[in-house]
């Protein structure tokens, strides 16, 4: 692009227009710390690495965060995160590149990595929600792309970012923007969170029962299994007995994933798909969660993918210890990478959701993974994961306690990407000074949301 057409960002807006270095009173990224992910901690000591994969638009996930010492911390010394620092990533490959996010508290103390770029403002100049609301912008977008220096691995630099020329409103406007994106992603990140606690239950409760066997434990010992029906309880032995070297529930068996599950391999062209049908990519799917908040489209696509329907449980097969196994809300295409798995009827459908989204399924398929650089689980040997198989009156009672429980993560997923399709339409008319609007007449905005 030519640097004359460059060096304005599409706004219809008659705002001045600023370099974003002018209103920040620092941009900076960091490093990794010597001894890269070998040398991090397993559990929180203090400080976090901030990572690319940890800043999405307009929401930051704290799946992947780095634990590092004092030491490492000391190192990237200039690199600290404060409250309401605003993330960009300046490289990535196209998805990642570009994403924006404000910095939660609850993260705090941080520093990040090289990958990504803290923008601090002065803010009687520059609003954090405002500049958020606008880098967020497929327009801003698409600007920020011009500066790549990358190639297909994309990347800017802090005198970029400095450059960038941001239309700067009156600080009332700014004030409306900043409180509408928060109003919005507030609203959002609660029904995320809503979601993981769900999640949480139901895994609880397949631990219990289907790993644990604690009514079996607690009935041999002649006690109630605790909060549990007469009904469901009844379902459950009394008696653990010894197959194959393990102990069992007796009238249990010892099966297979695939006696509960199949591979489903119905290949889709996207070039004759219409441009809205629903992609997923192993870029889109979340670690450790198998809510599956984000998705692409067809309309830039070119290879062969893979069909599957709401319900499906789409497995990333491409270095599986990154944990990524998430529930179809709806009907749509995958990509290759990632397996289409389909219970074996309604009953299983619970069993083996919990059963593939389990921290022992991913251990067991990164360990039989083929590939040095990028390790790939097949499904032959998913197929081969042994189970302990509960009788079917079992499985049904399993299925209707939790089969309610999906049905709430995926209508609160739908109700986020409706509330994060209404925030972009009345962002992208703020932004671009296309709609009148102050901190009062929000509150009507408030209530919708």
């Amino acid at each position: 692009m030519p640097s004359d057409q460059r060096n304005t960002a599409p706004s219809a807006s008659d705002w001045p227009r600023v370099p974003l270095g002018s209103v920040a009173t620092k941009i900076r990224s960091g490093a990794t710390p010597r001894g890269g992910a070998e040398n991090y901690l397993p559990k929180r000591h203090r400080c976090v690495l901030i990572r690319s994969q940890n800043v999405l638009d307009h929401h930051f996930t704290e799946v992947g965060l780095a634990n590092i010492s004092d030491d490492q911390a000391a190192e990237l010394a200039g690199a600290e995160v404060q409250s309401e620092d605003v993330l960009l990533n300046i490289t990535g490959d196209g998805v990642t590149f570009g994403r924006s996010c404000i910095v939660p508290d609850r993260t705090l103390p941080a520093c990040v990595n090289q990958h990504v770029m803290l923008i601090r403002l002065d803010q009687k100049k520059c609003l954090p929600g405002y500049l958020l609301a606008w880098l967020t912008q497929a327009d801003t977008k698409a600007y920020i792309e011009s500066f790549n220096a990358g190639g297909s691995r994309r990347a800017i630099t802090k005198g970029h970012i400095e450059s960038f020329t941001l239309p700067l409103p009156p600080m009332s406007r700014q004030k409306s923007i900043a409180r509408l994106t928060a109003l919005f992603n507030n609203r959002i990140e609660i029904l995320e969170a809503t979601n993981l606690r769900i999640e949480g239950i139901a895994r609880a409760l397949f631990q219990s029962w289907f790993v644990d066997f604690d009514p079996v434990r607690a009935k041999a010992c002649g006690g109630i299994p605790e909060s549990m029906s007469a009904e469901i309880a009844s379902l459950f032995p009394d008696e653990l007995t010894t197959v194959d070297a393990g102990s069992i529930p007796v009238g249990w068996t010892r099966s297979r994933f695939d006696a509960v599950c199949a591979n489903v391999r119905e290949q889709a062209n996207p070039i004759h798909l219409p441009a809205e049908t629903p992609y997923v990519g192993l870029e889109h799917m979340p670690r450790r969660s198998l809510s599956l908040f984000d998705r692409g489209t067809t309309e830039a696509l070119e290879s062969n993918k893979f069909w599957f329907k709401a319900g499906d449980v789409l497995f990333g097969k491409l270095r599986p210890y990154f944990h990524k196994v998430a529930l179809a809300p709806c009907k749509g295409v995958c990509s290759t990478d990632i397996l289409v798995l389909r219970p074996l009827g309604s009953a299983s459908h619970a069993f083996a959701t919990m059963h593939a989204s389990s921290d022992e399924m991913i251990e067991y398929a990164t360990r039989l993974s083929n590939g040095a650089r990028m390790p790939r689980a097949s499904w032959s040997d998913l197929a081969a994961y042994p189970i302990v198989m509960p009788p079917a009156p079992l499985l049904q009672a399993f299925n209707a306690i939790v089969a309610p429980m999906f049905a709430r993560i995926t209508g609160n997923i739908a109700l986020a990407r409706n509330l994060s399709s209404l925030r972009d339409s009345l962002l992208q008319r703020m932004v671009a000074g296309q709609l009148a609007s102050d901190i009062e007449e929000l509150d009507q905005v408030e209530e919708i949301a």
